[in-house]
């Protein structure tokens, strides 16, 4: 690091005439280099104590840069105002998910910020919250201003692609490639296209070019490695999620991809071993309701919050004899109607599928766990790659927004099949959860 190097941010940072596009380029190249975000911490460093207000914005744009998201909007409020302190403060709201506040920035600045790229991101904040109109008058407005401006190009194809018109949306995203090569969301989008329609080559090479860009798209390099993973190219994908988890360690959905990745890697695909997991599966999923039991026999099971054939693989005769009401009669019954099926009590126990002494949750409590696991992203389902493009096509980010969907909207979306319908349906079922009827 020279003194130079500090000099010529300070020139950028602190100069009368700083401009959105001065931070968007300042941001590009501390990402470029180990030795330029070292140069460039240090600098904020030598400047984090100063109090006026042309130093706030400085020490905000160093703060949005380096990922400190609420510290950065509250220095840009305390910045006092204008064009770049707004971007700053809706970038940051935007990476909070504070979406709202986000859409307020832009369309503050907007008219002010020449520059297309704020009406792009005043169209994604609206467009995440669900307010498609609005997006695509952000949109529109952009276009008219800025017609050859990559980034409103690209947020207009992605507009097109939720509309259900994917070839106009590859139109656009191709037409923004021509103004910038290197316009990520276009690159990431025209992927993430040739990936849902099998071109799996293609999706490689645009994913590929997409996290050549600085700072790294994380969605691209995590699809990136999820069709890695696709095409047998283990070594890679884990490479992938790996590069993800070290630059978010914060990011859930990468852990769990490294985690498994690192784990197929030590495995050995059996085939035929395979298809009879699934059979199982299949059985130990089958609901309780689906067998002729005696009334005392089903609501003992219910209040036991017990539904599949598998929840009574997973306790013991003694459990369930220490329950209220029920006897050795019931007992009897249920270890019948296990053995229809192959199955025992206990069995999971004996397997490891579960401690012995582990509680049974009473009824009371179902509820509440439902409305848990309502709330929890969609993507802890676990489901294919083809599936899990769809749900993001499709806007639902919970497992409460897919359970709320039928099957004939599902079926509707682009690209939505009843390959990624069984693989849903399957998922939900495991967790005693099903569509709308």
């Amino acid at each position: 690091m020279t003194q130079g190097t500090q000099t010529d941010y300070g020139e950028i940072l602190l100069g009368k005439d700083l401009a959105v596009q001065d931070v968007v380029s300042l941001r590009r190249r501390v990402s470029s280099s180990n030795e330029e975000k070292a140069a460039f911490k240090e600098f904020c460093r030598s400047i984090e104590t100063e109090t006026d207000p042309a130093y706030k914005l400085a020490q905000a744009v160093g703060l949005w840069i380096s990922g400190a998201w609420k510290d950065a909007r509250v220095a840009a409020l305390d910045a006092g105002g204008g064009v770049v302190a707004g971007y700053i403060a809706g970038r940051c709201c935007l990476a909070l998910g504070e979406l709202s506040a986000a859409a307020d920035a832009f369309r503050e600045i907007a008219p002010k910020a020449a520059s297309g790229e704020v009406y792009a991101l005043l169209s994604r904040a609206l467009r995440r919250s669900h307010d498609y109109s609005g997006a695509a008058a952000a949109v529109k407005e952009g276009l008219k201003l800025f017609p050859k401006n990559a980034q409103i190009l690209a947020e207009a194809g992605i507009l097109d692609d939720i509309s259900g018109d994917s070839q106009k949306a590859e139109e656009r995203y191709r037409e923004a490639l021509e103004i910038e090569p290197d316009c990520v969301d276009a690159l990431f989008r025209l992927g993430f296209l040739c990936d849902l329609h099998g071109d799996n080559d293609a999706a490689v090479d645009f994913y590929q070019s997409a996290v050549q860009a600085k700072p790294v798209h994380t969605r691209a390099l995590t699809n990136l490695g999820l069709l890695y993973e696709e095409l047998g190219r283990q070594k890679e994908a884990v490479g992938c999620f790996a590069l993800v988890a070290r630059s978010h360690p914060t990011d859930r959905r990468a852990g769990l991809y490294l985690k498994d990745g690192r784990a197929s890697q030590d495995m050995y695909f059996d085939e035929d071993l395979q298809k009879r997991r699934e059979r199982r599966n299949k059985i130990l999923e089958t609901a309780i309701t689906d067998f002729e039991l005696s009334v005392r026999s089903r609501n003992c099971l219910e209040k036991m919050n017990v539904t599949t054939l598998g929840d009574l693989t997973r306790i013991s005769e003694q459990e369930l004899l220490l329950f209220k009401n029920f006897g050795e009669t019931s007992l009897t019954e249920i270890k019948q109607m296990m053995a229809t099926k192959n199955l025992c009590l206990g069995q999971a126990l004996e397997e490891g599928g579960k401690k012995p002494g582990a509680e049974i949750r009473p009824a009371s409590r179902k509820i509440d766990d439902k409305s848990r696991l309502l709330e929890k992203p969609v993507d802890e389902l676990g489901l294919s790659i083809r599936s899990q493009h769809c749900m993001q096509t499709l806007g639902i980010e919970t497992i409460g927004d897919l359970v709320s969907k039928s099957e004939k909207v599902l079926l509707e979306a682009k690209n939505f099949g009843a390959t990624s319908l069984y693989d849903i349906r399957k998922k939900l079922a495991a967790r005693g959860l099903s569509l709308k009827e």
